[in-house]
């Protein structure tokens, strides 16, 4: 069986939409690949591990701008790792977000190694940053490192069109689209407790917000909605789920309310998208964003900001785009869901819609086909 190396940033039991991706596709492709995943580590986590027959590689890393950029250490233990990495042949290297060391790694590797280099875009431009120093160094590291990662890839692949765009953009010379999907077998309503554990009323509207806490995913706009929202005397809950270096920042602006609750990084998304009313995505940038596929599989509204590949999901049926400028509408559109009869029909359509278009099983056998179109495999 062909050896493939995988380079990422992050990795279970770290949670998000770029991790998701990895865990989906990749399982679904070991039955023709022996795949060894190199993660750059800031969670302390063991340094090798099989996981769904996977073999997972840690470098133990420093964590940059609250741990979202990892940098890996230099010490014993990863000479080690990556020596292993070294011994071993590979069918190809494939990389995932040009702006992480670990692409930087990756395409290291495979020129020292003389192997095919595939780079998986998820982003669809430059990060945001709260802070201008910062947006100067990372464009400028993305300028150099990036568009040259981008452009010494044998295969250039992105999760969305707005994403094979950016990539097209930036000098990509053999592009495909493989967008981000959803396991619609897993995401399906079910009945639960939930609310009873949070401490929600029956009589209370769930809005719910799912991804990395940082600047770029809006969620300060996103609060901003609901303390106007409870100003107009509607009773609701806000649930934030995941983490990230923008949650302390969150958590002042919230001053405490009762009614903002701070999950943390959960294993039971579907459970929470059961009891949500509406899934709100006030993200600056995006590339095809997982929260929404899962929202719109278990058969819920969505609003969220026109951004990246988000429209690619959209249908009419599915809830409301809104303008990234204008923080009025975002207000506006919640609100039109809370009033609104959200029929069983529209639920149905939304899942139908996803299964046929973003089910994972479809999206593997799409990578499988680009890497035979190229005889990689």
């Amino acid at each position: 069986m062909k050896n493939v190396l995988i380079c990422v940033a992050y990795y279970y039991p770290h949670v998000g939409g770029y991790e998701k991706y990895i865990q989906e596709l990749y399982p679904r492709m070991n039955k023709n690949f022996n795949i060894d995943i190199l993660v750059t580590d800031v969670q302390k986590n063991v340094e090798f591990e099989k996981i769904n027959g996977i073999n997972v590689h840690r470098l133990e890393s420093y964590g940059l701008f609250g741990n979202m950029y990892p940098i890996p250490k230099v010490n014993i233990k990863n000479i080690k790792t990556l020596r292993k990495i070294f011994k071993t042949e590979y069918l190809f290297v494939n990389t995932h977000t040009r702006f992480f060391t670990s692409s930087f790694l990756g395409f290291i590797i495979s020129k020292l190694k003389s192997t095919k280099f595939i780079h998986t875009e998820h982003g669809t431009g430059p990060v945001v940053f709260d802070k201008s120093f910062v947006n100067l160094i990372s464009n400028i590291y993305d300028i150099i490192i990036g568009r040259m990662i981008i452009r010494s890839a044998d295969i250039d692949i992105g999760i969305s069109k707005a994403s094979c765009k950016y990539l097209d953009d930036n000098g990509a010379k053999n592009l495909y689209l493989v967008q981000n999907g959803v396991d619609t077998v897993s995401f399906k309503k079910n009945e639960n407790n939930l609310k009873d554990n949070l401490q929600i009323l029956d009589t209370e509207k769930v809005i719910t917000f799912i991804g990395r806490l940082i600047y770029a995913k809006g969620v300060q706009d996103l609060i901003n909605c609901f303390f106007h929202i409870k100003k107009m005397g509607m009773r609701a809950k806000l649930v934030i789920v995941g983490d990230g270096s923008f949650k302390t920042t969150l958590e002042r602006l919230t001053n405490n309310d009762k009614d903002i609750l701070f999950l943390g990084s959960r294993n039971d998304v579907v459970d929470i998208l059961s009891i949500t009313d509406v899934l709100v995505n006030p993200s600056y940038s995006e590339g095809l964003p997982t929260s929404i596929l899962e929202a719109a599989s278990v058969g819920i509204p969505v609003v969220a900001t026109d951004v990246g590949g988000t429209k690619e999901i959209f249908t009419d049926e599915m809830g409301f785009l809104v303008n990234l400028d204008d923080k009025e509408s975002l207000l506006e559109s919640i609100i039109k869901v809370f009033e609104s009869d959200d029929s069983q029909l529209n639920q149905n359509i939304r899942r139908k819609h996803v299964k046929e278009n973003f089910d994972w099983d479809t999206i593997a056998d799409k990578f499988l086909n680009i890497l035979k179109r190229n005889q990689i495999c």
